[in-house]
């Protein structure tokens, strides 16, 4: 990981609402993540899956955040382009633009979000599975 794009701080927290299956399920995020994971757009970025047994959830982890950050600050960027658009009465660009939005940003958000609140229990398991250790004598 070269650059780690982060979310502003009040929206960094995953809340319940994130990670809630039935509100996902409702607004398609899971087949969303299916899409993802089971057609080739999987390679488009690899590192935010787990894969085998000595993969690091820390490392994931962090590679969901910074993904999901860089969709978030694309959307921001592409929000003053909606907004010129919007104001000229480009009602066709600006849908376009929307779209857009939805499939290539505020979806891959949805989705990592709930990604990165999977990831986060998945830690603390493991944390909470884990004896401490023993100073050496």
């Amino acid at each position: 990981l070269v650059i780690v794009l982060r979310m502003p701080w009040g929206l960094s927290p995953v809340r319940a609402w994130g990670v809630d299956r039935r509100l996902s399920r409702r607004l398609g995020v899971l087949r969303f993540g299916r899409l993802l994971r089971d057609t080739p757009l999987r390679l488009l970025n690899a590192r935010v899956y787990l894969g085998d047994s000595s993969t690091d959830p820390r490392r994931v982890r962090l590679q969901v955040a910074s993904a999901e950050a860089c969709h978030f600050w694309a959307a921001v960027l592409l929000a003053p382009f909606i907004g010129v658009a919007a104001v000229a009465g480009r009602w066709s660009v600006v849908a376009g633009f929307l779209v857009t939005q939805l499939l290539v940003n505020l979806y891959p958000i949805l989705h990592l979000r709930s990604v990165r609140g999977r990831l986060d229990r998945t830690i603390e398991r493991q944390s909470q599975r884990r004896p401490a250790r023993q100073p050496a004598p």
